[in-house]
Formats: C-alpha cells, sequence, structure tokens
C-alpha cells in the first residue's frame, strides 16, 4: 500500500469506520496493479504516473462512499485514474512542458481496456482449458505455477528428475494452447 495512503486511511477509530476501511483496502487491493499500468499507459513517465497513482489512491479514499457497492469497482476507479491523467496533462500544459490532447488520452485509455479485455477472454479460455485436463495434469499445473513453485523441489519430493517434469509441462502447455485456439475459433 502506498505511504500516503495509509496515513490517510489510518484515521479509522470505530468499528464501523474499521470496516469502512477495510471494505476498502479490500477493493484497492484487488485492482492496484490494474490502477498503477492503466496510469503508466495514460501518463507515460513512470516516475510522474507514480505521482499521480499516489494522488489517485488518496482520491478513491477521499471519494469511496461515493462508490455503488453494486458496480465494478475497478471500472469506477479507472474513471478517478482517467481524470486524474487528464489533470496531469493539462498541468503540463500550462507549464508548457507538452501535453496530449484529450482525444489522444482517450484513444490510449480506449486502447488499454481493449487490451484488458483481450487478456482476460484468454484468461478466462485457460482456465476453462485447465479444467479440462485429466485431474492429475490440474494439480500439477497448480504446483507447477503456484506462488511456491519450484520444479527442483517437487521433482525431489516425487523422485523425478527435473528433466521430465520439465518435459511434462511443455506437453500441457502445448495442449492448453491447441485448446485456446480452438476456443478462441469457436
Amino acid at each position: 500500500m502506498t505511504n500516503s495512503l495509509d496515513r490517510a486511511t489510518k484515521g479509522a477509530k470505530t468499528g464501523r469506520e474499521q470496516k469502512y476501511r477495510e471494505s476498502f483496502m479490500r477493493h484497492y487491493e484487488e485492482v492496484i496493479d490494474d490502477l498503477r499500468s492503466y496510469l503508466s499507459t495514460l501518463v507515460l513517465n513512470s516516475a510522474d504516473a507514480e505521482d499521480v497513482f499516489q494522488e489517485l489512491s488518496i482520491n478513491l479514499w477521499r471519494h469511496f462512499d461515493e462508490y455503488d457497492r453494486e458496480k465494478s469497482f475497478l471500472a469506477w476507479a479507472r474513471v478517478f485514474a482517467f481524470n486524474s491523467a487528464r489533470t496531469y496533462w493539462e498541468r503540463r500544459n500550462r507549464r508548457r512542458l507538452g501535453s496530449l490532447d484529450h482525444d489522444t488520452l482517450q484513444n490510449l485509455s480506449r486502447a488499454y481496456k481493449g487490451q484488458s479485455e483481450f487478456l482476460e477472454l484468454r484468461r478466462e479460455q485457460i482456465r476453462k482449458c485447465i479444467a479440462e485436463l485429466r485431474e492429475e495434469d490440474q494439480k500439477f499445473v497448480a504446483i507447477a505455477y503456484g506462488d511456491d513453485a519450484s520444479l527442483v523441489k517437487y521433482a525431489k519430493q516425487m523422485q523425478r528428475s527435473v528433466d521430465s517434469l520439465y518435459k511434462r509441462i511443455s506437453r500441457i502447455r502445448h495442449k492448453l494452447k491447441r485448446c485456446v485456439e480452438r476456443k478462441s475459433h469457436d
């Protein structure tokens, strides 16, 4: 979490305020990487994007009571991110440091969202294809790509060669690739 956001949200004292803060943090932590990536697309300069991100985080906290819990937090937060990027470019323009016009910013935003939607569709296809694998292959994929993935450690546990596990994961990846390609054409 960002230091400035941490300081801004620490003021929650009562149980209700604490639950409110926890609700915000749960939503925020789910989308933080996407928001940071989205801003990097719109702001271009990574140091400036991080500064804009810090401001965005505080603004999201300040306006969280306006968030409609029935809708996507990410979509709501992206509106704030877009406006933060627009403000950033307007400030640069006033200081004659160069700027992106509103249409260019909109085009960058659309391109990012299109790419995001494509990647989400691809992830969904991969999840479906993994579900179609044999159960033992599903477990192996979970082990191979899990948080503490180590094929070397797993090979020792299973008393198999590391090379045989790499060949197995390669065969599974090939199956998944064919499955995703097939689903893409459906």
